[in-house]
């Protein structure tokens, strides 16, 4: 039980971590207009695949993030 707690208390801990990463960097490669075309397409959706996008758009902003540090 003592691992599962860890383990959630470190993930959680990754997500804050990455998302304030991803919320500082805004839209500096000049593709804001691509953000918000992408933001109206993921809205228009139903809210179970909202959140699946949103999860995975997470995901390959905190890669490229990672990538772009190298």
């Amino acid at each position: 039980m003592k691992i599962v707690i860890q383990r959630l208390t470190t993930l959680f801990c990754t997500l804050v971590v990455a998302g304030s990463g991803l919320s500082t960097t805004g839209c500096a490669s000049g593709g804001y207009k691509l953000t918000r075309q992408y933001a109206h397409f993921v809205n228009s959706k139903s809210l179970i695949l909202r959140i699946i996008l949103y999860i995975f758009t997470f995901v390959i902003f905190g890669v490229t993030l990672l990538i772009d540090s190298v």
